[in-house]
């Protein structure tokens, strides 16, 4: 069982919007820190926020196809995600999900990374939203990480 360290961090600037208005999201942003295990180069990377309906998760910001190799002990973005249409309001933002996958596709297919990640939702108004977790590992086995939003 790792030892995750899990922070939500609400930066709220000077703001145009009217008292009451609800500002949209216009952009996310990860930033990944690697620790002693790497990502292999040919590890897919897919990184997703997702809100449910019904039954079914349904992706309102995505990334995928990130091809690149972590090093140990390297700091990695910022990726952005393309944020769908209708862009989510701020206040549709808890109860959300972000998940995290890799997808290696080495010949041994196989691939162990260990990492921290900061999240950035920024909205319209210039207000932010972080989240970060550390201490996280996935591998072929264990491939997916999710927390909730």
């Amino acid at each position: 069982m790792s030892n995750n360290n899990i922070n939500k961090i609400e930066i709220d600037p000077d703001s145009n919007l009217a008292v009451g208005d609800d500002p949209l999201l216009t952009g996310v942003d990860v930033f990944f820190r690697t620790n002693n295990d790497f990502k292999h180069e040919s590890t897919e990377l897919v990184n997703e926020i997702q809100e449910k309906n019904g039954a079914n998760w349904v992706n309102k910001a995505f990334a995928d196809g990130l091809y690149w190799q972590f090093n140990d002990e390297s700091d990695n973005g910022p990726f952005s995600l393309f944020v769908y249409s209708p862009r989510p309001k701020k206040s549709e933002i808890p109860g959300m999900r972000y998940q995290i996958s890799i997808y290696p596709h080495s010949s041994r297919a196989h691939d162990t990374w260990k990492f921290n990640y900061n999240l950035y939702l920024t909205f319209e108004d210039g207000s932010r939203i972080q989240y970060n977790e550390n201490n996280l590992v996935l591998d072929q086995s264990k491939n997916v990480h999710q927390r909730v939003l």
